[in-house]
Formats: structure tokens, C-alpha cells, sequence
């Protein structure tokens, strides 16, 4: 219900502007403010609900969600990017059958700790970039029924949720996606990751997809198709705990830069390829690979 406040920062913020949605700023006692928006018998949102909350840095609680249609919802790009006080949302009423593009939808929310996405459809999805980018605190991520069949960037999309240990893919369908770069990059504490669903036919870009992830010991790639694949630039680096690497499957047919591709990785590690030229290939200078490294590194796969 529209229930006016007493306080000048009062705005009519219907699409119509006939004061059907209004929204009222209400100070608090320290120099923060409480914002109503406010309607009767629920909000329709925009087709375009991109940055609607976008660097709301001292936002800490969302209440009345349930009153919020989504229904209509095109795009939410950023809509909660830059929340950076936000630990909990509950988004189990949002309805997202129509929604195509979920770019940077929580990036830089460094204070969640908990997120449930169950609930969403995204079988219209076409971009997830940067959808979790850099949340920092979040432990607990509930993506088991993403629908991914139409997605075709998966950039950044979990760069630096340096406290999730694991993701749960099984669901995952990549058969559109065409860039990966940095897709787990600095996701620090991934003790386990399979990825073993993974269609990669089309992935052009695969740059800093591993990058710092410093607690995986075991990552299996055996059946990556990298056959598009044109970037590779550290795409393992920095994986110092990393014991066993399977890219048994790998193609570098179309590889053009594989700069650092394993700069800092651990010493340690073996690393099964499928013949002698990915061995001399992956043993080349361009990877910048540790100097401890030997021909006992590398494992030729039978």
C-alpha cells in the first residue's frame, strides 16, 4: 500500500507518472536513509530493471521483494551490482522466464554470504559475464537449476568468490558458449571443480579460466574440445597446489597466444597431454612454465 511519509525527498516514480509508484528518502538518525518505494497492490517491474539497485554501497537489507513482479523482466544487468553491504537477499519470488541477460547481476556484492538462486529461470539467458564477480564473503551459492542452453558468455562469471569451495555444474549446458576468460579465476579456496559436462566446441576464449586457484590438486580437461580455442594466456597460473592436470584431449590447431599459460604453477604437477607435440608445446618458453620443470612433468596419455 502507498502509505506517504513525512519528508521532502518524495518522488512520483511511476513509468505514467501518475503517482501510482511513488518513493519516499527518510534520514535516519546517522547520515544514512531508508528508501520506500511504494505502490498498491504490488509493482510491475520494467522490462529494463538493469542498475536498478547499481552501487547502493550502504545498502544492507531489501525487504517487500515479494511485491515485486518481475514478470516482465527483459534485463537485469547489474541490477544489485556494487552492493557491497548486502550479506542475504531473498529472490524466491522473482520470476525470470523472460529474462535474457543477467550480466554482472550481483558483481562487487562483497558481503554476501548466502545466495539461492533455485528458483530462476533461465532457459532465455544469453550472457551470465561477471554474474558473481568478486563476491567476496559468499559461501554458499545454490545454482542447481540453471538453465544454460542459450548462454554464450560465461566471462568472469565467478571471479573471485575466493571463499566458495564448491559450484555445483552437473546442469550446465556450454554447447553455445564461445568465451570462458577468467571463469573461476581467483576462485582461491575450489578444493574440487568438474567441469566434466562442459561442451567447449565453441569456445573461442579460454584465457585466465583457472587462474589462482590455488587449492585445486586435481583438474580433469580430458574432454575439452578446444579445436576454436584461440586464447590460452594463463590459463593455469598461479595453481600452485595443482598435482594432476588432464588435457589429454587438447587441441592447439588455432592457439595464437598461450602467454604465461602456466606461469607459477606448481612444481609438482603432472600433466597428461595425448602426443609429443602438446609435450614440446606445453613445454615451450611462451608458457613461461616453472624452471624446476622436467620431461617427467609431462605425461603422454596411452
Amino acid at each position: 500500500k502507498i502509505l506517504p511519509k513525512e519528508t521532502e525527498l518524495s518522488w512520483d516514480v511511476s513509468e505514467e507518472q501518475n503517482r501510482s509508484v511513488m518513493s519516499y528518502l527518510v534520514q535516519n538518525e546517522e547520515e544514512t536513509y531508508i528508501l520506500y518505494i511504494q505502490a498498491n497492490d504490488g509493482i510491475l517491474a520494467n522490462e529494463d530493471c538493469s542498475n536498478l539497485f547499481l552501487n547502493f554501497i550502504n545498502l544492507k537489507t531489501i525487504e517487500g521483494l515479494e511485491y515485486f513482479d518481475t514478470r516482465n523482466v527483459l534485463n537485469m544487468n547489474s541490477m544489485f551490482a556494487d552492493c557491497h553491504q548486502l550479506i542475504n537477499i531473498d529472490l524466491s519470488t522473482f520470476d525470470t522466464h523472460r529474462v535474457t541477460d543477467l550480466i554482472a547481476l550481483f558483481a562487487n556484492c562483497m558481503n554476501l554470504t548466502n545466495l539461492d538462486l533455485s528458483n530462476f529461470d533461465t532457459s532465455n539467458v544469453t550472457d551470465m559475464a561477471a554474474m558473481f564477480l568478486n563476491c567476496l564473503n559468499l559461501e554458499n551459492l545454490n545454482i542447481s537449476n540453471f538453465d544454460t542452453k542459450n548462454v554464450t558468455s560465461m566471462n568472469e562469471m565467478f571471479y573471485g568468490c575466493i571463499k566458495l569451495k564448491a559450484i555445483d555444474l552437473k546442469g550446465f549446458d556450454t554447447s553455445k558458449v564461445t568465451t570462458m576468460r577468467g571463469m573461476f579465476s581467483n576462485c582461491r579456496n575450489l578444493t574440487n571443480l568438474d567441469v566434466s559436462n562442459f561442451n567447449t566446441n565453441n569456445v573461442v576464449d579460454m584465457s585466465n579460466m583457472f587462474r589462482d586457484c590455488e587449492n585445486l590438486t586435481n583438474l580433469d580437461l580430458s574432454h575439452f574440445d578446444t579445436n576454436n580455442v584461440t586464447d590460452m594466456p594463463f590459463m593455469f597460473s598461479e595453481c600452485i597446489n595443482l598435482i594432476n592436470l588432464d588435457i589429454s584431449n587438447f587441441d592447439i590447431n588455432k592457439v595464437t597466444n598461450i602467454i604465461d599459460m602456466f606461469w607459477n604453477t606448481s612444481s609438482n604437477v603432472t600433466i597428461y597431454v595425448k602426443d609429443e607435440t602438446i609435450k614440446n608445446w606445453v613445454l615451450s618458453k611462451d608458457n613461461r612454465h616453472p624452471e624446476s620443470w622436467t620431461l617427467e612433468n609431462i605425461v603422454i596419455k596411452s
